[in-house]
């Protein structure tokens, strides 16, 4: 899908667009992806109450911080956190290594935030203190000048995506504000490495910690190359970017496999976990109490097109009467299930969210056939399950950019299913 844009780049050794392209390829998928009638359920705060008091606790933390003189910024996805006990579980790092890190969350989810907790725990909601800040930087003019662009690179993504000029400006120019913010943001913080979770949706924090000479470190929470156009390049040589991240951890050699080929980071700098654990037995019976069946599939969702997850999962449920159904939110999702299970409204269906169980590669592990639209859950099932189903509702499904593979299974509805 991008493939013509980074030609004409490369051809055209085009620094100031390669240095661009990442932050705007993401900007371009999203602009296509979701452009088709797809419908998103994501769940953002509307508690003006919960929003103000999560920025006075940013605010106290941030003042913490400064004289913490810790490290390490960890800039993570609240998503994939659970707050139990006065404790944060988060999937990406220890409470143990917690402890050592400034931690910076991204969150849309205020009124789950458990604000006390946050607080004893050293959270700083980086997304509200960089909304502020940003309001600051636009009014009094603070941010570079966006780069010149040849008129050829703004014509050809109109061709492509059909964007105008303004709205390319007008992502270029929220870019250089952030990159601002954060840029004042990691001098406070006065830390020598950054990691962060997601980097493709948060390039304004990692070029700023590149051009300051912040070593940066992502960790791998989805589908990588070739599935993910945000994560490989075209070309023979690393694509120059200071929005790319310097290293990557991943959790298994097939990834490690497919970004060496990807032109992401160097070779020598991905650094791979291991392989999944499979599920013990005393721990599938856990699972198969908390189901209330030993016998059961899991749905993955990402949040979207709840009408045909519903569809799906309504004729699983009759063409496999004896199975339950177990669907897994997206944490973008929080409360918004509900609709969906508001549309299925079916015994056999059951919703387990990180609430009622945290840890998804064991559901999956347990189960005995995975569903999803386009995750990086298809790969941890098919290491764990042999293979994984994908629901073919949406147009230019990521899951379809790596090429055939006989063990992920396209389908469009239930009865396409063969054998489980």
């Amino acid at each position: 899908m991008h493939k013509v844009v980074e030609t004409h780049i490369l051809e055209n050794n085009l620094s100031s667009e390669a240095e661009v392209w990442p932050l705007l390829k993401y900007q371009m998928t999203r602009h296509i992806t979701l452009s088709k009638g797809v419908e998103d359920m994501e769940f953002k705060s509307k508690s003006y109450v919960s929003l103000l008091l999560s920025l006075i606790v940013s605010f106290c933390n941030l003042f913490r911080a400064r004289f913490s003189k810790k490290k390490v910024a960890y800039f993570g996805a609240f998503s994939r956190v659970s707050i139990n006990d006065g404790m944060i579980y988060d999937e990406f790092v220890s409470a143990e290594k917690q402890e050592k890190l400034c931690i910076l969350y991204h969150c849309s989810n205020f009124e789950g935030a458990k604000v006390l907790t946050c607080f004893k725990r050293g959270v700083i909601f980086e997304n509200l203190i960089i909304t502020l800040l940003v309001v600051f930087i636009k009014r009094f003019g603070w941010h570079s000048r966006t780069p010149s662009l040849s008129e050829d690179f703004i014509g050809l993504l109109i061709r492509e995506y059909g964007v105008s000029q303004k709205q390319v400006e007008a992502i270029l120019r929220d870019y250089e504000c952030k990159k601002t913010a954060y840029k004042k943001l990691l001098k406070w913080l006065g830390v020598q490495n950054v990691e962060i979770v997601s980097a493709y949706t948060k390039p304004a924090i990692v070029s700023a910690a590149n051009e300051l000479g912040i070593k940066t470190l992502e960790y791998q929470h989805g589908l990588l190359a070739p599935y993910h156009p945000s994560y490989h390049y075209a070309g023979v040589e690393l694509w120059h970017s200071s929005m790319l991240p310097t290293r990557l951890k991943i959790y298994s050699s097939f990834w490690q496999m497919k970004m060496r080929e990807a032109n992401f980071v160097p070779e020598d700098k991905i650094e791979v976990e291991g392989a999944l654990p499979q599920v013990c037995e005393e721990v599938k019976k856990q699972i198969f109490k908390q189901v209330g069946n030993d016998k059961f599939f899991i749905f993955t969702g990402q949040g979207i097109c709840y009408a045909d997850v519903a569809e799906f999962v309504t004729g699983l449920i009759e063409q496999f009467p004896d199975y339950t159904v177990v669907y897994r939110p997206h944490p973008r999702e929080h409360q918004n299930h509900i609709q969906l299970s508001t549309i299925v409204q079916n015994d056999n269906f059951k919703v387990i969210d990180r609430e009622a169980y945290q840890d998804t590669l064991t559901l999956i592990g347990a189960s005995k056939a995975h569903f999803s639209i386009f995750s990086s859950c298809h790969f941890e099932a098919l290491e764990l399950l042999g293979k994984t189903y994908v629901l073919d509702v949406v147009e230019n499904n990521l899951m379809k950019e790596g090429g055939e593979d006989e063990n992920i299974i396209f389908i469009t509805k239930a009865s396409q299913i063969m054998d489980i």
